[in-house]
């Protein structure tokens, strides 16, 4: 986070020098760590954090978010499409299979992509883009990368606020059944 906001403090200062923030979650992650354990697991990530390391340029930033989770500040984009190669590189490393305790173990992941160039202007909106974008990636099917759309956050804020009215319309009874 502190790398994230020294970037965005310098875009601003730059006159908008443009950066990307990727979001990735591994997918099945969960189900290859209950078949083959967590040590093995924990072997998988270490991997997966090298392959990430091999597609980013020096000064590129790599961090493990928690779990199965990794964030790319990849600084110094000349536009969205040179973000979304390193996406596709991801995608390529990826895809050759791990050999880990004697086990070939394939594994993919759904890559999400914000940048300054679509409008955020925090750090924290960065991440929760590129994050509401990985989900749409996600929802798209495995392997697979989306770039945030200010529309698309707009359709799960609604949703968000759509459930909430209904649980507290529910909670207050305000709701009846109808014949």
């Amino acid at each position: 986070m502190d790398q994230l906001n020294a970037t965005v403090q310098q875009a601003q200062e730059a006159d908008h020098a443009p950066f990307a923030v990727l979001f990735i979650d591994l997918d099945r992650f969960k189900v290859i760590n209950d078949s083959v354990g967590h040590l093995v697991g924990d072997q998988l990530l270490i991997e997966c954090a090298h392959r990430l390391e091999s597609v980013v340029r020096d000064g590129d930033l790599v961090a493990r978010l928690g779990g199965d989770e990794f964030a790319i500040l990849v600084h110094h984009i000349a536009d969205m499409d040179e973000a979304m190669a390193v996406a596709n590189r991801i995608h390529e490393v990826l895809q050759v299979p791990m050999v880990l305790e004697g086990r070939e173990i394939f594994i993919s992941a759904s890559v999400g992509v914000s940048s300054n160039l679509t409008g955020s202007l925090e750090a924290v909106d960065f991440l929760r883009d590129a994050d509401t974008a990985m989900y749409q990636a996600k929802h798209n099917g495995r392997g697979r990368s989306a770039l945030f759309d200010p529309q698309r956050y707009e359709e799960v804020a609604t949703q968000l606020t759509l459930e909430n009215d209904l649980q507290r319309a529910l909670e207050r009874t305000d709701l009846s059944p109808t014949v």
